[in-house]
């Protein structure tokens, strides 16, 4: 797994385009924090340990049906 930041970002504008979650309500439902997505957008960089607990909300709640 790719702990950047620029891969972070890639996979939760990945998300949102395939799901249509908006970034504001993942980052309520991961971190109980709307800004969240914003703040890593702008520079933030999220622990190891946070990034691994999005992708797996992530995993849990991808509504793409896969083949």
């Amino acid at each position: 797994m790719d702990y950047t930041r620029e891969a972070f970002l890639d996979d939760l504008r990945a998300f949102t385009v395939r799901t249509g979650w908006k970034p504001t309500n993942i980052g309520v439902a991961t971190m109980g924090d709307r800004n969240f997505v914003q703040s890593v957008r702008e520079g933030r960089f999220p622990r190891k340990e946070t990034m691994e607990k999005v992708w797996a909300w992530m995993e849990q709640n991808d509504t793409v049906a896969r083949s």
